[in-house]
């Protein structure tokens, strides 16, 4: 017999593992000795990690957590060359990055100086991290770091405690001039950060300012039209500080930063200078926009129509929809950019105001170029040609998964599943989905669509520009204990799947920077309210990663806020979104018709939340419930198309815990 090499060695043991995974008897043998082994290493039992390593193939996909483990325990002690080998080892995984930034981040702490030189020759990612790395290289690279150093200390918010040293390190070699912490303290004015000023004002060597004379400036900006700032400042330093000022102004009281502007008085605070004069010109005309004033109305548009930016624009535009001007709209819309020009959104409201010019021709080209898009917008024009929505799907491509059939990465994504490590799974493919070849991203995606990863075929799709693919972007996920939680609720099992696409891409350990977790996005002390409610125990932030508990805790939610706006379900998502104190803000005083209202929602977020959430349960109730996909499949309801308006009596109007 032939003797075998060891790369066929490696391709049978990874065939056989392949075999085995999809084994459910070997499967439920194997699984648990793996999720006792990682639970060990994320404890640091190693007597015990031990003992169950036995029971684990030398080859299982649960090595390089092990690992990783093994040396993350041992920081700030392990040396670099240990971390470098790790990723040698293991490439195909994330784990080997966030063990890098986890060794530089224990070796800044401890100030081994040394080892982050070892172990990294480039600036990581992050300002903490970057602050270490430029502090570690700081006397063999003295001036790359010193301006490195210098860029990082500009900034108007707080620095991470990381930074510490190098800016002590760099105030000792004279790098952190006066001139330089007067820059970072109008920052901070500008930024609103008063904590900051005041550390700053402190450190200032000559020239200084009181405290007092800055905080006065911050709380009441309008005392510049009557006064000098600081007048023992010298003029290039006080010019700064009453272009701060009136920059903090323009948001309190855009119109009289306009008129101080305009006041002989501008130049004798040095606001005459073209280019200070554009910047704060801007700000004001943003919040005169943003807040629709009447003041100033005529300097503000031929300001707009002379240097207005494509956001400043298309600002203006929604204002012009705002306040029903439908005669100037289309004036507006003319001057976005081409492609935004063409969007649903602007098509449509281009067909509205033409229809209100009793000019229905134009209005229903507008509204057909409008409806030729798979957007919220597209489907409302279509709604009012009363003609089919274009959902514009295409076809998956026939292509062959059978190259993935022993691919160790896969292997290993399939274990994190299975053992219920989502968000360790998400991770893995997207490290390597992002450094696979682009020929191979329709296998891909057609891979974790076959293998019911629905957040996976999402990401790729998404990630490989097949957003025509419907299969892939909006599969059913869950769809049982949608199904029933939206049976016991009385809710449409489609827009709680909707609400889940929006809101986690139907990722169950999904996270947010505010907080928010699990399919449905709940902020914690919502779910803990909702429980009680319910009278059931309250979720710990951990239970609130599993699929069942979020979308039992969400559904809930959402059916309270429809219960409390008579099913409303425009005004029942922005609450869901934004928290129902924002909604009830947002509800206007004279009725306005209801897609006028959606464009007036102040948050962008909300705004295209809403849009989003009622599009995506058409498309989904379109490939996977209602087949008809014709005049049909009502985006809204007729109650939705009414005018909005604040209630007439408003009753027990008790606020919510923001999600």
């Amino acid at each position: 017999m032939a003797a075998i090499s060891p790369q066929q060695k490696l391709r049978l043991l990874f065939v056989c593992a392949a075999l085995l995974l999809w084994n459910p008897v070997v499967w439920g043998q194997q699984m648990e000795p793996f999720e006792q082994a990682l639970a060990a290493a994320r404890a640091q039992q190693w007597e015990r990690l031990e003992q169950l390593e036995g029971e684990l193939a030398d080859e299982a996909p649960v090595r390089a957590d092990l690992d990783f483990h093994r040396i993350l325990a041992k920081l700030p002690d392990t040396q670099p060359e240990r971390v470098k080998d790790y990723a040698r080892r293991y490439p195909h995984t994330p784990l080997a990055d966030k063990l890098r930034r986890r060794a530089l981040a224990r070796y800044g702490e401890t100030e081994r100086w040394s080892a982050i030189r070892a172990l990294a020759d480039s600036p990581p990612r992050g300002s903490a991290l970057q602050c270490y790395y430029h502090r570690a290289w700081l006397d063999q690279r003295p001036e790359a770091t010193k301006q490195a150093g210098q860029d990082l200390w500009r900034s108007g918010y707080s620095r991470p405690d990381a930074c510490t040293p190098l800016f002590e390190a760099l105030a000792s070699r004279g790098a952190l001039s006066d001139d330089l912490i007067w820059q970072r303290l109008l920052l901070a004015f500008r930024a609103g950060n008063p904590g900051l000023m005041r550390y700053l004002a402190d450190r200032l060597d000559s020239e200084s300012v009181p405290h007092s004379e800055l905080q006065r400036l911050y709380e009441q900006p309008a005392l510049i039209i009557d006064r000098d700032p600081a007048p023992t400042l010298s003029t290039e330093r006080r010019q700064a500080l009453a272009a701060a000022t009136v920059h903090r102004l323009a948001h309190r009281n855009p119109s009289a930063a306009r008129a101080l502007l305009e006041s002989t008085r501008a130049r004798a605070l040095g606001l005459r200078d073209p280019s200070v004069r554009t910047e704060l010109e801007q700000r004001i005309v943003w919040f005169m926009t943003i807040r629709g004033l009447d003041k100033n109305r005529a300097w503000r548009d031929q300001w707009l129509r002379d240097h207005g930016s494509a956001d400043l624009l298309e600002q203006r535009a929604r204002l012009a929809v705002r306040q029903r001007d439908w005669q100037g709209l289309p004036a507006w819309l003319a001057r976005l950019d081409g492609e935004d020009k063409q969007s649903a959104r602007w098509q449509y409201w281009l067909g509205r105001a033409r229809h209100q010019q009793a000019r229905p021709e134009a209005g229903n080209a507008a509204l057909k170029r409008a409806a030729e898009q798979r957007r919220f917008y597209g489907f409302l024009a279509a709604r009012r040609l009363n003609q089919p929505y274009a959902f514009n799907q295409r076809q998956p491509e026939s292509v062959s998964t059978d190259a993935f059939a022993d691919d160790p990465v896969l292997q290993r994504i399939t274990w994190l599943r299975s053992a219920g490590e989502h968000e360790r799974a998400v991770e893995e493919w997207r490290h390597n989905l992002y450094r696979s070849p682009r020929g191979q991203h329709p296998a891909l995606a057609q891979l974790a669509a076959q293998r019911d990863w629905p957040e996976l075929a999402i990401i790729t799709a998404l990630h490989s520009g097949a957003r025509d693919v419907l299969d892939w972007r909006f599969p059913t996920a869950f769809a049982d204990n949608f199904r029933n939680t939206a049976r016991k609720f009385g809710l449409e099992p489609w827009l709680l799947m909707a609400v889940a696409r929006r809101e986690s891409g139907f990722q169950p350990a999904a996270r947010s920077s505010a907080g928010a977790r699990g399919l449905m996005q709940l902020m914690p002390a919502t779910a803990r309210r909702t429980a009680r409610q319910l009278d059931v125990p309250a979720p710990t932030n951990r239970a609130l990663l599993q699929a069942d508990t979020s979308i039992r805790l969400g559904a809930a939610h959402l059916a309270e806020l429809l219960q409390r706006y008579n099913g409303h379900r425009l005004k029942a998502l922005a609450a869901y979104n934004a928290g129902a104190h924002h909604l009830e803000r947002w509800l206007p005083e004279q009725a306005l018709p209801f897609d006028v209202w959606i464009e007036s929602i102040s948050f962008h977020e909300t705004r295209n939340y809403v849009q989003a959430v009622l599009a995506y349960r058409l498309i989904l109730k379109s490939l996977h419930g209602d087949t008809t996909g014709g005049p049909t499949l009502a985006l809204l309801s007729p109650g939705e198309k009414d005018r909005i308006q604040q209630p007439a009596a408003s009753g027990d109007r008790r606020q919510l815990t923001r999600r």
